[in-house]
């Protein structure tokens, strides 16, 4: 609101001739800079720069087997994009930074390499938001025990909430760790799915008693099942790595699967089953399948949107009209000069008539 009216007031002054063309642009882009600042700082806390390189004390503890599992920091730890939040992180009474850092705050993991549940990024996700949130609040519940938490690879629970019922507990602090060791990894086959577009009918399935490891609920109906069939054992995956653009894993199948990833859906990224493309479905709200045949060996996602050519794209036809324009002026520039007479004029036609007759 400050920002139109602002602009609308020096506008107007321009328009009345009140202001000069130059003061009117630095106002412009002084009041634009004011407005993202003012905007951007609820979501960053403030901090010292050498806090950030400083040691987490608490990494001995995790077990996150090389990216096969992931952390997940609850709410108090955590800041604006997630429901409920306030839009300013402030510290509890007698917190110090060192004990914010070691309960991993919002972005303070990336650091260090530390997998995250939640992710890392500021712009989320909206229905990788919504499963987040109803998988913190399951369990942080007296309860405890949340199948989404299992699905997403929370290995390791960052909490105050004492939820030693239902995890084993492995810190006690100004916050608790729990080990869930029934954690599934980041990639996995199940061979039931069932179909549900509605997202909000999708969330309600979470809250009965559904199994991740048994079942996918996927957002449109496959195109290609492969023979599917209910089997207990369909192979197992040999090899995994996982990389911020291409995670491969290596596969021995001995029935049709569906390798299920608990990494967000987001266009962009592409499935490749023994180098064939294959589509990849939303799956459980927010995250990927991909519908592997009998004999599959290897699958392979790769992040390729189609941003990145059309920016290339871009970026070379401008550099084609720059070389174009530039190559096309030198060549003017050299007829111009062919047409000069040698004493550094133009030949008049006097000259060429008189020329001729010669």
């Amino acid at each position: 609101a400050l920002l139109w009216l602002g602009s609308g007031l020096v506008i107007a002054a321009a328009a009345l001739r009140r202001l000069h063309p130059r003061a009117l642009l630095v106002l412009l882009v002084a009041l634009a800079t004011g407005d993202l600042l003012s905007y951007g700082l609820n979501f960053y806390p403030t901090v010292e720069a050498r806090a950030l390189s400083a040691p987490v004390p608490t990494e001995q503890l995790l077990d996150l087997q090389e990216g096969r599992y992931r952390i997940l920091p609850t709410p108090t730890f955590m800041f604006s994009w997630l429901p409920a939040m306030t839009l300013r992180f402030t510290p509890r009474p007698g917190e110090d930074l060192q004990s914010i850092r070691a309960a991993l705050a919002f972005n303070i993991g990336a650091q260090q390499q530390i997998p995250s549940a939640g992710g890392y990024s500021p712009i989320a996700v909206r229905q990788m938001t919504e499963f987040l949130a109803l998988a913190i609040r399951q369990g942080t519940q007296s309860a405890g025990r949340s199948p989404l938490i299992d699905f997403m690879a929370a290995r390791d629970v960052f909490t105050r909430t004492d939820v030693s019922q239902s995890y084993r507990k492995v810190f006690a602090g100004s916050y608790y760790i729990f080990r869930n060791e029934r954690a599934l990894p980041r990639g996995f086959l199940v061979t039931r799915f069932s179909v549900q577009p509605n997202d909000a009918l999708v969330l309600s399935e979470f809250i009965s008693d559904w199994d991740p490891a048994q079942l996918v609920i996927l957002d449109r109906p496959p195109a290609e099942t492969y023979n599917l069939r209910p089997t207990a054992h369909p192979g197992e995956i040999i090899r995994r790595s996982y990389g911020l653009t291409r995670l491969t894993f290596d596969l021995a199948l001995q029935a049709p699967a569906i390798f299920v990833l608990s990494d967000t859906y987001y266009p962009g990224w592409r499935a490749y089953v023994d180098g064939v493309e294959q589509p990849i479905y939303r799956a459980n709200h927010a995250f990927r399948a991909v519908f592997l045949p009998v004999g599959a060996r290897h699958l392979e996602f790769v992040f390729r949107p189609w941003t990145v050519a059309l920016g290339g794209l871009i970026s070379l036809g401008t550099w084609a009209l720059l070389v174009g324009g530039w190559l096309a002026a030198r060549i003017r520039h050299g007829t111009r000069k062919g047409t000069d007479n040698p004493r550094g004029g133009r030949t008049s036609r006097a000259d060429e008539s008189g020329m001729a007759s010669r």
